[in-house]
């Protein structure tokens, strides 16, 4: 039924959250059940194939499961009840307004990684490729051999340094051409930012000067975003009356289901059963 605006988004995904936080939490609640029911199953099956010390204690077992199936039981409804008892009194605390900041947005700006490409690699050193120390001998008899192996060495080292010299030279364009890019992409992000706060100001600004469809945007806006409980009905419908300043809202309004039909729920130990106390008509 209600209408959804493209720059309301944000604020419509943060209701779903809540929604899906509540859901979260019952099936949570299910599934605390569910797995105590199995325990239950578990520890019957094996009450019934144990001997009679065995079963004793499996016994004992089996009722602190059953226990707690009503325990788990009993603290869900009491939550629910909790819950709806504090919607009337919460609501009256709580401010049904929207300041209009809470619509506008601050850049996500994300931090510069530029990985590998943000360290420069150590350049060659020559105690990497200087040969051994000639000894005396090797002077006096292998003069020419010597100054040939230092002269290949050194031809190595220029080579090394020349393949150093142009990987930091890449290195550096690729650092350089995404610094470029986060820049480009940070400039997008702002200018988003800004389009998307400057639709607020004159969505305010419509608001204040009392436009029906500004006024019906935010006070849909307002009632849509309202914490309720899970199963309550969201969505509404506004129409305003400019000439004669009448607001009409029409929305669904919650059905007696949504209150738990049990006021607690207890375990009957001879029938091994849980049941529940019906609540007073």
């Amino acid at each position: 039924m209600g209408r959804r605006r493209g720059f309301f988004a944000e604020l419509e995904h943060q209701r779903n959250l809540r929604v899906q936080q509540a859901a979260r939490e019952q099936r949570e609640r299910d599934r605390l059940i569910a797995q105590t029911k199995r325990e239950r199953e578990r520890l019957a099956r094996a009450a019934a194939q144990a001997d009679k010390q065995a079963a004793k204690e499996a016994a004992a077992e089996y009722l602190q499961v059953r226990q707690a199936e009503v325990v788990a039981l009993n603290h869900a409804l009491t939550e629910r009840i909790a819950e709806l008892d504090d919607l009337l009194v919460g609501s009256l605390r709580r401010s049904a307004r929207i300041p209009f900041a809470a619509l506008r947005r601050q850049p996500e700006i994300p931090r510069f990684t530029p990985g590998q490409d943000g360290t420069p690699t150590p350049p060659p050193s020559w105690q990497e490729f200087a040969p051994p120390p000639a000894s005396a001998v090797q002077r006096m008899f292998k003069k020419q051999s010597v100054e040939r192996t230092i002269l290949q060495r050194q031809a190595e080292f220029a080579n090394a340094q020349a393949q150093h010299q142009a990987a930091e030279t890449n290195r550096l364009q690729r650092l350089a051409e995404a610094q470029r890019a986060y820049r480009a992409g940070v400039e997008a992000e702002r200018q988003r930012t800004d389009e998307a706060n400057a639709k607020v100001d004159a969505f305010e600004q419509a608001y204040r000067q009392g436009r029906p469809e500004a006024v019906n945007d935010y006070v849909e806006l307002t009632l849509e975003s309202r914490p309720l409980p899970v199963g309550f009905p969201t969505d509404v419908e506004v129409a305003y009356q400019p000439e004669i300043r009448r607001l009409l809202v029409v929305m669904e309004l919650p059905t007696v289901e949504v209150i738990p039909p049990e006021t607690e729920f207890r375990y009957v130990r001879a029938k091994d059963e849980i049941t529940p106390k019906a609540r007073p008509a």
